[in-house]
Parts: structure tokens; C-alpha cells; sequence
């Protein structure tokens, strides 16, 4: 309905303006208008307009919004291909797409991300990654190539031209370490072994380093090769007889001290294990 006026006359009880019935109908009428668009026929809505000069947007209005927040949680947005523009590449529910400069955090990956075999690259030049070449089964892959493969029950530990290591560090600061390393290539004549570990709590012994040496009928102490030896981790010939730890010798740091000086041209055999 367009707006009604009260017709007033052209001047005070001329006799040409609406009549008080009419003006009151006018009046009805103009404002029941009002109160069926911004009320339910009887009572006005709660509705809060700017206090500046504006736009009010309607829906089905095309509009540019600026400093808006909607609320998804109490909203559904529906964003069409055909009403998308200056978004730049942008990304549908069936796209094949690649983000970049994205978080993908708890509330995103909150149960599991299936890569479905495919490949999750790890650096800038794309030679660090992790797949599943075949099923069961974990490739890493290290400046371009799998290096290491991981099994059930299975670590292969490849390289790149040197033999494959694992280093074990101390519980200080990781200021030492024990290095464990493949043989070299040529060693192997029968091809690939495998070592057994004991199935008994200890310590692994390795193959003993041995120093021969001559008695000279005054000297009493000779340099050991390995630093962390004890007098029960060191086992002394003299002349192919065996010498008891403690009684016949002792031991220091790198130092083997004899009770008594080898005799002039005694064969010394020291056994670092």
C-alpha cells in the first residue's frame, strides 16, 4: 500500500480536508501497514537499526557487506559456483585442490587423516616424505629415495654410499654416544648375516683387543687401548700363563700395573675385552 495523507484543506475549516473519520482511517491504515512489516499485525518487533546514516540490506538484495561476523554455529551459509566472485581459487566438497598456508589442527584432524597411499611431503624440495608404497607397510624417504622401511617386526636402515648406523646416546645432555654399524661391503663373502642377541639379561661382550709386549726385568705399567677397562675386564699372559686379576695386576684408567716387573724377555699378552 502506498502511504495515505490526511488531506488538511488549504486553509484552517475551509471545508476541503478530509473529514475526522477519514483522517482517523487514513492514519489506521498507514500505520497497520507499519506494524505487518515490522511486527506481527499487533505488536512491533525488537529491532535494532543503525545509529549512523545506512543501508538496511534485504535478502534478496545484492549487498556488499564490510566488518561483519556471522555466527555458523546459528547460521547456514550456502555459497554457490555461480554467485562466487574475487575469491580466487577457491575449493567444492569433489575438488582436487592444494592448499597453501594452512593449519590443519585437533579440531580439523580430530580422528584420523586418511592419505589413502598417497605421498606426505616433509620439506621445501619435496625429497623428504613419508608413503605407503605397499600395504602394511612404511616408506621414508630421504633426499629422494626410501631409505628406511618400516614392517611389522621389521626396521630396514638404508643409505646412501656409507654403512648404515644407529647412534645411542648417554643420559647426560646426549654428549656420547654408542654407534652401532653395518660391516662394509667388502666383508660380506657369504652375503647377508644376522646377530642373535642373548636371550639373558647382560652386557654384550665384544671381540677383545689384544697388546703383546716383552718384559724388561724393571718396567711395571703398560698403557691399556680402551679407557673405561677394571681389572676384571682385562685378562694377562705371561708366557702363555694366565695371571690372576688383583693379585698379579691391577688396573687404572689406561694403566696395567704389574705386583712385580716381568722378567727380562717374558712374553706379556694383555686382552681388553
Amino acid at each position: 500500500m502506498a502511504k495515505q495523507t490526511i488531506n488538511i484543506g488549504t486553509i484552517a475549516d475551509d471545508g476541503t480536508g478530509s473529514t475526522i473519520r477519514a483522517g482517523g482511517d487514513i492514519a489506521n491504515d498507514n500505520f497497520n501497514e507499519i506494524y505487518g512489516k515490522l511486527g506481527d499485525g499487533t505488536t512491533l518487533y525488537s529491532l535494532t537499526f543503525p545509529n549512523a546514516t545506512d543501508t538496511v540490506v534485504a535478502r534478496d538484495t545484492s549487498d556488499t557487506l564490510t566488518n561483519k561476523t556471522i555466527n555458523s554455529a546459528s547460521n547456514t551459509i550456502t555459497i554457490t559456483e555461480s554467485n562466487i566472485s574475487d575469491l580466487g581459487s577457491y575449493i567444492t566438497a569433489v575438488s582436487s585442490d592444494t592448499l597453501q598456508n594452512k593449519t590443519l589442527d585437533a579440531s580439523v584432524v580430530s580422528t584420523s587423516l586418511d592419505m589413502n597411499g598417497t605421498e606426505f611431503i616433509l620439506d621445501a624440495d619435496a625429497d623428504t616424505s613419508i608413503t605407503a608404497d605397499t600395504d602394511d607397510q612404511i616408506d621414508i624417504k630421504i633426499g629422494g629415495n626410501d631409505r628406511i622401511t618400516l614392517q611389522s617386526g621389521i626396521i630396514d636402515l638404508k643409505n646412501d654410499g656409507s654403512e648404515s648406523q644407529i647412534k645411542l646416546y648417554c643420559q647426560v645432555g646426549n654428549s656420547h654416544y654408542t654407534q652401532i654399524q653395518a660391516s662394509p661391503h667388502a666383508n660380506y663373502g657369504g652375503g647377508s648375516v644376522t646377530v642373535v642377541v642373548p636371550a639373558v639379561a647382560g652386557t654384550l661382550a665384544l671381540k677383545p683387543t689384544t697388546t703383546t709386549a716383552t718384559g724388561d726385568g724393571s718396567t711395571v705399567a703398560f698403557t691399556l687401548t680402551n679407557i673405561n677397562n677394571d681389572v676384571d675386564s682385562v685378562m694377562v699372559f705371561l708366557n702363555g700363563v694366565l695371571q690372576r686379576p688383583t693379585t698379579d695386576y691391577t688396573v687404572s684408567g689406561t694403566t696395567l700395573t704389574f705386583g712385580t716387573a716381568p722378567a727380562n724377555a717374558d712374553a706379556i699378552t694383555i686382552k681388553e675385552f
